[in-house]
């Protein structure tokens, strides 16, 4: 059993504006749809793709953006991105699926995580005799967990 994750781990993206990050991904996703099959032929239609998109008559920031995307692609970072998309994309629909649900619940959990329980978790659990007071909705979403098996 592999130990990669639906989400790349490294830190290639967070170079980029987050508004980026879907474009930026699918980039590497259509190379590879389109036969691409070793990371240097990966980089190189992503690079030819982006010069093909950069439109100076947009604006500044699309062209600066283009600009980091194009440098970056010489990276390490930027191999092992590549890499990863390629992992990806050579998994079955259903373990493609079952590790999209995993990222999903993990993301679901990060962000609630930062948030206290909302009132129907804590009268849930209060409602079951629950002694302990979670401290974060995500807390509580686990002890409700465990009470609902």
């Amino acid at each position: 059993m592999s130990s990669k994750t639906w989400e790349y781990q490294g830190s290639y993206l967070e170079q980029f504006p987050v508004k980026t990050h879907c474009t930026l991904v699918n980039l590497f996703c259509f190379a590879i749809r389109e036969g691409r099959t070793n990371i240097d032929e990966i980089l190189a239609e992503v690079r030819r793709q982006v010069k093909r998109r950069e439109d100076p008559q947009r604006g500044s920031h699309i062209s600066r953006v283009a600009a980091e995307i194009l440098e970056s692609l010489g990276t390490d970072e930027a191999y092992w991105f590549a890499d990863h998309i390629l992992w990806r994309e050579s998994l079955s629909p259903e373990a493609r699926e079952r590790l999209q649900k995993r990222a999903s619940g993990e993301y679901a959990l990060k962000a609630m995580d930062q948030k206290k329980p909302s009132e129907k978790q804590l009268a849930f659990l209060r409602a079951r005799g629950c002694k302990e007071i979670p401290k974060t909705m995500a807390d509580a979403s686990l002890l409700i967990g465990e009470y609902k098996r």
